[in-house]
């Protein structure tokens, strides 16, 4: 048995809302309007369950103006998409599942909150968020941050794609068809066949200025495809999502069809 005492009723009928949509089974009793009792004998993780949803009241309802204010003020970000990206970040971070011990801010506030809930006397989830204010504002600048840079490396990437995207729309076709197979490194094929060499590729890569959208040469996954400039593109192999592959469809978009390693037309590929 758990019980959470909330007296705002907003706050209230937003909880019971995430109960519904988690699905948790459990039956609940209100005392004098303020007091919820939770009960289950299906859930052996009420406590984590519990724990994890009023975590999430805490940051994304009760205190999103406050985080707001802190991405405003701390970090002098004015702009609202951009604000609204680092938020979403900062949610992710820290409502994630999966392990807490690397996020630092999540590991301590659902400690907090296990504490309370466990405790035998009810959970006070207003004095609780009240109390450990100064707590929650220390870990979140640092969350922020963290946030923060990865938004920043996320619109590097995406600048680095774009780039690439603009590369490819300015160069003319020079084959119709690259077929590719998944591994470590990639390998090439012409739509004949052919087995493309390293030293093919590396005398096709030196004939462009690929450097003016920051890729080295002697990179012969991306670089050889830029460099063949083919009207489209097959991949074959056992990993759709395959960090290089989904790399090349990023790029290449509607250019690229992702096959199965079985339907390679060639020479056997182990």
């Amino acid at each position: 048995m758990i019980q959470i005492l909330m007296d705002n009723e907003k706050d209230k009928m937003l909880f019971y809302d995430k109960l519904a949509r988690d699905q948790l089974i459990c039956e609940i009793y209100e005392q004098g309007g303020k007091i919820i009792t939770i009960t289950s004998e299906e859930s052996i993780d009420l406590g984590d369950d519990l724990a994890s949803l009023l975590l999430e009241m805490w940051l994304v309802h009760s205190k999103k103006e406050s985080l707001i204010e802190m991405i405003k003020e701390h970090y002098y970000f004015e702009d609202k998409q951009e604000i609204n990206a680092v938020l979403e970040l900062v949610f992710e971070r820290v409502l994630a599942k999966g392990n807490t011990i690397e996020f630092e801010a999540k590991e301590q506030l659902l400690q907090i909150i296990m504490l309370g809930i466990e405790d035998e006397n009810p959970f006070d989830y207003h004095a609780c968020i009240t109390s450990y204010d100064d707590l929650f504002y220390t870990l979140m600048i640092k969350e922020i941050g963290y946030a923060i840079d990865e938004w920043k490396q996320e619109e590097q990437y995406q600048h680095f794609i774009q780039s690439l995207r603009d590369y490819i729309a300015n160069q003319s076709v020079k084959s119709n068809v690259l077929h590719i197979v998944q591994g470590n490194q990639f390998t090439f094929y012409r739509e004949d066949g052919h087995k493309f060499t390293s030293e093919e590729l590396k005398d096709f890569i030196q004939q462009k200025p690929l450097y003016i959208v920051g890729l080295d040469e002697n990179e012969l996954n991306l670089t050889p495809i830029l460099a063949l400039s083919p009207s489209h593109i097959y991949i074959y192999g056992r990993d759709p999502s395959e960090a290089k592959t989904t790399a090349v469809r990023n790029i290449f978009q509607e250019q690229v069809t992702y096959k199965r390693l079985q339907s390679f037309p060639f020479a056997h590929v182990e």
